[in-house]
C-alpha cells in the first residue's frame, strides 16, 4: 500500500450549502485532491479528484462505495475517513487510474 503524501492542511469552505472542504496530496508521483462536500440535509460526499492544471477525473463517492456515512456535524471523522478510504480506493484502482493518467498526458495508448 502507497502513502498519500499531503501537500497542505485542509482547505474549509463551510458555506452551508454547498460546504465544501479540499485537500491535496500526491500519489506515486501524481497530484490529487481530496473533496468532501455537504448539501442540505444530505451526509457528507467524499471523491478523490485527479488533477494535473486542472479538476480532470474523480472517483465515485467513497463513502457510497464502502456504506459509510457522515452527517453534517461530524466533519472531523469525515476527513479522517476520507483519507483512509482515498488510500484504499487507489491501492485498487492503480491500473484504471494509470490509464487515465496516461491519456490525460496525451497518450493514446492504455497503461
Amino acid at each position: 500500500m502507497f502513502k498519500l503524501e499531503y501537500e497542505n492542511d485542509w482547505d474549509d469552505s463551510l458555506i452551508r450549502c454547498p460546504s465544501q472542504c479540499f485537500r491535496p496530496f500526491r500519489y506515486l508521483g501524481r497530484h490529487f485532491e481530496l473533496y468532501l462536500r455537504w448539501r442540505h440535509n444530505d451526509p457528507w460526499q467524499a471523491r478523490v479528484w485527479v488533477l494535473d492544471g486542472k479538476k480532470v477525473e474523480w472517483s465515485p463517492d467513497l463513502f457510497f462505495l464502502y456504506d459509510c456515512s457522515y452527517k453534517e456535524d461530524e466533519l472531523d471523522a469525515a476527513k479522517q475517513a476520507i483519507e483512509k478510504l482515498a488510500e484504499q480506493w487507489l491501492d485498487e484502482n492503480i491500473y484504471s487510474l494509470e490509464s487515465i493518467v496516461l491519456k490525460q498526458d496525451g497518450e493514446t495508448k492504455d497503461a
